[in-house]
């Protein structure tokens, strides 16, 4: 037959069955085998339970107390619903904005970086007017040619603003500001000119020294060009008349005229 897990007294069982129960605290006999709680520990684990159970129906009334008394629990789960696709939409648009705010700025940066290279480009094209204009001014007053003069004088030149002011500095072959001495007196055009007017090469470019003395310029009568100088000459290329001029000064000086 089975045994029972509780039993009042173990008189009248074999030794055998006996053997098998232990006399708990409250008098009663359990079989001594793994899985049977002792009665003080069922029953204090079944208080505990029925504790917690009794708080938590107490919080569950305290709660309800709060909530008003036509509480729709469907409403309150579709309002929750709504509030959170309005939080996912607010996101959205909000990503949105970040995208939009990011081409403007964008948008801005070329706008600005057009309008500095607008800027710069003006710079330099007024730059390059000052520089033309001052050279061809020192070249006409030395009576030279400023096709030959001009392009060269223009990779020894360039136009500088400072304060507001702009200046034509004449560069060293280093590219630095030259200077004439030791005060620090800065070499102008003129000066830069007037060195040209010695040159192996470049002095063919002026009347003055140009063969056959000072006949008159190509253009403006009939006959040749400027004394010495083949018909047509102010028609060819800076580089042909740099040549022309300087083969010119060669063979008047080998004729002795």
């Amino acid at each position: 037959m089975a045994l029972a897990a509780v039993i009042d007294t173990i008189e009248g069982l074999e030794p055998p069955l006996a053997a098998l129960y232990k006399q708990s605290k409250d008098g009663k006999f359990r079989l001594d085998v793994e899985g049977v709680i002792e009665s003080s520990k069922h029953d204090e684990t079944v208080n505990s339970l029925n504790a917690d159970a009794a708080r938590n129906r107490k919080e569950v009334d305290r709660l309800k107390k709060l909530l008003p008394q036509d509480f729709d629990p469907d409403e309150w789960k579709r309002l929750r619903e709504d509030a959170a696709k309005r939080e996912e939409e607010a996101a959205t648009k909000r990503g949105e904005w970040e995208s939009l705010k990011k081409q403007m700025e964008e948008r801005h940066q070329t706008e600005m970086a057009a309008a500095t290279k607008r800027g710069d480009d003006a710079i330099a094209d007024r730059d390059r007017y000052l520089l033309d204009e001052a050279a061809l001014r020192e070249i006409a007053a030395a009576d030279g040619i400023a096709d030959i003069l001009l392009p060269y004088i223009k990779t020894r030149a360039r136009v500088s603003s400072e304060g507001g002011k702009t200046r034509v500095e004449v560069l060293d072959a280093e590219g630095h500001p030259e200077i004439m001495d030791g005060k620090g007196t800065p070499k102008t055009l003129k000066h830069l000119i007037d060195e040209l007017k010695g040159h192996e090469t470049f002095g063919v470019a002026f009347r003055a020294s140009r063969a056959g003395g000072g006949g008159s310029q190509a253009g403006s009568g009939s006959g040749g060009g400027r004394s010495g100088l083949p018909q047509g000459f102010e028609n060819l290329p800076p580089e042909e008349r740099l040549k022309v001029a300087y083969q010119q000064k060669a063979n008047a000086a080998r004729t002795g005229s």
